[in-house]
């Protein structure tokens, strides 16, 4: 079943894509600021998590404004339905996300380029409250980059350009900007950029729960939710470039090209495999979906 947004001029649809962009640059350059820069403990932390959850709700509004509003498309066209279906499909996605994340970290275990030491000390490991309160400031960050990058940028290419085209554009932006982190690689860079493509096709490829037809948030906001919490909070790893403060059990990076090293998971060929691995499964359900 075909839920493409009906056609528009790409005149339209630049300008639409152009909005999008500025505004979502301009609450990105916020959050650099106020909830980043001072490490990752610091943007997880109680007044960081309020700062994501208002995030997500100006991001929210801006896909809302730019699609729905100005451009006149149906919530259920742009990917904008935030119902129970979206809800579960979240929290599947979340434990996908932690599951790839483990999986990629499995690997650099197999492989031996991650040596697993002794246990850290029990002060050195997140407590209940602070993985708490770190699990909702990811989800919240998760909604605010997936609906403004996905639903916002690439719902506003969809007016008038291929879902290719829609999808490629934005995740060349977003890895383009991965480039100015802390020690990130060729291989980040590129990893950035293939974790973008696949939650858009997550997205296109609909819901997993319900029958309801059209892009979905629900599972991309998971995995990012899901992938990014566990890295540093279960695992003790960098998350871009950003060292954890916390840790379960000691390791050390035998193979940086395979581990990330200083960057982290994300930057390694590890995360590579598993990602190639969810597109290909996201890019099963599209093609199911539009077979069908």
């Amino acid at each position: 079943m075909d839920t493409s947004p009906p056609p528009r001029s790409r005149g339209a649809a630049i300008a639409t894509f152009a909005a999008v962009l500025v505004a979502t640059a301009v609450l990105a350059v916020f959050a650099q600021g106020a909830l980043v820069r001072d490490g990752l403990a610091a943007s997880v932390s109680p007044f960081a998590t309020a700062g994501w959850l208002g995030l997500a709700i100006a991001g929210s509004a801006i896909a809302w404004a730019a699609l729905v509003r100005w451009r006149g498309l149906e919530p259920a066209c742009a990917g904008l339905t935030f119902t129970m279906a979206e809800a579960l499909d979240a929290a599947i996605g979340l434990a996908v996300g932690a599951i790839a994340a483990l999986a990629a970290f499995g690997a650099c275990v197999l492989v031996g380029a991650l040596e697993l030491g002794a246990r850290a000390p029990p002060e050195m490991a997140p407590t209940p409250d602070v993985a708490i309160v770190a699990l909702v400031a990811f989800a919240a960050g998760a909604l605010f980059q997936q609906v403004t990058t996905v639903a916002g940028l690439v719902g506003s290419l969809r007016l008038a350009f291929s879902d290719a085209t829609s999808a490629l554009v934005p995740a060349a932006i977003f890895a383009a900007l991965r480039v100015t982190q802390p020690h990130a690689s060729l291989v980040s860079t590129w990893n950035a950029g293939l974790v973008a493509v696949a939650c858009t096709v997550f997205f296109l490829s609909g819901p997993l729960v319900g029958r309801r037809a059209g892009p979905s948030l629900g599972l991309s906001v998971g995995l990012h939710a899901g992938w990014s919490f566990t890295i540093p909070i279960a695992l003790g790893s960098p998350l871009a470039g950003s060292s954890a403060p916390w840790v379960f059990v000691r390791t050390t990076s035998t193979n940086d090209a395979w581990t990330g090293g200083a960057y982290g998971l994300e930057g390694g060929v590890a995360a590579t495999v598993v990602w190639g691995v969810l597109l290909a499964w996201a890019s099963l359900r599209l093609r199911r979906r539009l077979g069908g």
